[in-house]
């Protein structure tokens, strides 16, 4: 109730949605019970770091199918966690958010693993799609993961937050024109 009354005041939603942006972590990968265990690990180091870590393993609502699902939570997150680790609809749903959404997007990887094919041309097309960061066990991955994932997430995002206001700045300038 209290956050329907929040989105209905106008005045408010931006406030709801700089809210869930700056705490909400995506995180997707393919949910075998082996590689379950790694984005639970991802989502346990991440709720201690105070994020608000979510791992897209629940059934799509009712007025949503599963794309939109992604979608929406891809759009109101701080940034995305992808494990490219024997992905199965993640080439999918990392098709679907790179090119639609300036959201950090940070990818994982284990070491006898390799990135779908594809994977390197959104790197190299998104300044937002950072490069893949491989880790040898869940011990490694857990231990560096604020150094290696976090930390430059968020400084993608503070990047791209400036470039949005330089844009916002600029477009008000012509228009007062």
């Amino acid at each position: 109730v209290q956050l329907l009354y929040l989105v209905r005041d106008k005045h408010k939603l931006k406030t709801v949605i700089d809210s869930l942006s700056a705490n909400l972590v995506l995180i997707l990968g393919n949910f075998s019970r082996p590689r379950m265990k790694i984005l639970r690990a991802v989502e346990d180091k991440l709720a201690e770091l105070e994020y608000a870590p979510v791992i897209f393993d629940f059934e799509a609502p009712d007025d949503r199918d599963l794309i939109e699902t992604v979608a929406l939570l891809a759009g109101l997150s701080s940034f995305l966690v992808v494990d490219l680790t024997e992905p199965k609809s993640t080439p999918l749903e990392t098709m679907l958010i790179a090119p639609q959404l300036g959201v950090p997007l940070a990818s994982i990887i284990h070491e006898k693993a390799k990135p779908f094919s594809m994977f390197s041309a959104l790197q190299a097309k998104y300044s937002w799609v950072l490069p893949t960061w491989t880790y040898r066990d869940e011990k490694h991955l857990v231990r560096n993961l604020k150094t290696a994932i976090v930390d430059p997430c968020e400084e993608t995002r503070d990047k791209l937050r400036l470039r949005r206001q330089a844009s916002l700045k600029a477009l008000a300038k012509s228009k007062q024109r």
